[in-house]
């Protein structure tokens, strides 16, 4: 991703937006909707899959497009540590920032409201990692780019883990929330384009609970 051009990098953020703005949250189910072929489980990662896109939107990303954590920011482009566990959500609030979402800190109990996605982000010292809650409760993950999407088997009394094991230790660094809502005269990309205007977008309302915004 680093080595896309300025514009491409808005037409990435346009693609995400527009799709944003026909999906509906929270996501129902660990598969990817309305996937055709299972060659759509190839197009995207971890980061991609909390977002819930269909078999067909992550299509249309294309091999260029690959939309990885902290591509917004070009001081991220570089980052291949994270022994500063600090550093992530840096990254994490850089995208929803360019994203014009705002994130909130959740966490394992707070039930996900319509219109809202909820994950987990996990670090390790040279990798990351995001678990998301579907609509019925259940965590599920994609684990890099070559695999499909997964449910966790997890004690719901007990919530997430603290550390999640996959091939590396991946500790906690905090459960997040955003509302899925921009104004419905949001510009659409030029192959799915609904209005020539760009209005601006309207900023989700604030969780009603004593979340810090991030």
């Amino acid at each position: 991703m680093e080595h896309l051009t300025a514009k491409e990098k808005k037409d990435v953020y346009r693609l995400v937006h527009n799709f944003i703005r026909v999906n509906n949250y929270p996501t129902q189910s660990t598969a990817v909707l309305k996937c055709r072929d299972k060659v759509y489980n190839y197009k995207f990662n971890c980061y991609g899959y909390i977002f819930g896109f269909t078999g067909e939107q992550y299509d249309r990303f294309d091999d260029k497009y690959n939309w990885i954590l902290g591509f917004s920011d070009e001081k991220y482009e570089k980052i291949t540590s994270y022994e500063d566990r600090n550093i992530v959500e840096k990254m994490l609030k850089s995208d929803f920032k360019f994203l014009k979402l705002r994130l909130n800190l959740s966490d394992e109990q707070e039930k996900i409201e319509d219109g809202e996605i909820k994950f987990a982000l996990y670090a390790c010292d040279k990798d990351f990692h995001f678990v998301r809650q579907n609509a019925d409760g259940t965590w599920s993950h994609k684990r890099g780019w070559i695999q499909e999407p997964e449910t966790l088997d997890l004690d719901r009394r007990k919530g997430l883990p603290r550390v999640l094991k996959l091939h590396r230790n991946y500790e906690l660094i905090g459960i997040y929330k955003a509302k899925m809502k921009y104004d419905k005269n949001l510009r659409l990309s030029k192959n799915h384009s609904y209005t020539k205007n760009l209005f601006k977008m309207i900023k989700p309302k604030p969780i009603a609970r004593n979340d810090r915004v991030l």
